[in-house]
């Protein structure tokens, strides 16, 4: 029997990379902790608190979970837990959005965020966008 593979869902994600990736686009990132669930993105694995951080742009919103003991899999903060495009439907939007996010960390090397305190994930705004830093 031979063997076929699809390339569809490959260029499906290129696409998507290069629609994103304007070069006219003015937007910058900002970066906040969010207050209240109405400011996280929500949806079907949403795992964002109050004390998170949440970064976005005109084009994708990010979590970044907190300085704190984690409910996720690597069991300390600082790592991206949720994401989403930014939705023009206002039903989609304050929390009700469609994240599938797990938990993205840097494991290579055993290398991984340890932030445990709400100081060790620190936001650093300038003109030309927002910098999230988390403790290693």
């Amino acid at each position: 029997m031979a063997r076929t593979t699809s390339y569809l869902p490959g260029a499906i994600v290129a696409c998507l990379m290069l629609a994103a990736c304007d070069p006219s686009s003015a937007a910058t990132a900002r970066a906040y902790r969010i207050k209240t669930l109405d400011q996280a993105i929500g949806g079907p694995v949403a795992d964002a608190r109050v004390g998170d951080v949440l970064m976005e742009n005109d084009k994708i919103r990010l979590v970044i979970e907190g300085g704190r003991k984690s409910r996720q899999f690597l069991d300390q903060g600082g790592t991206l837990i949720d994401a989403d495009v930014v939705r023009d439907y206002a039903g989609q939007r304050g929390g009700n959005g469609l994240d599938q996010l797990g938990q993205i960390a840097p494991v290579g090397n055993l290398y991984i965020a340890k932030a445990v305190e709400e100081d060790q994930v620190r936001i650093t705004d300038s003109d030309q966008g927002a910098e999230v830093t988390a403790a290693a």
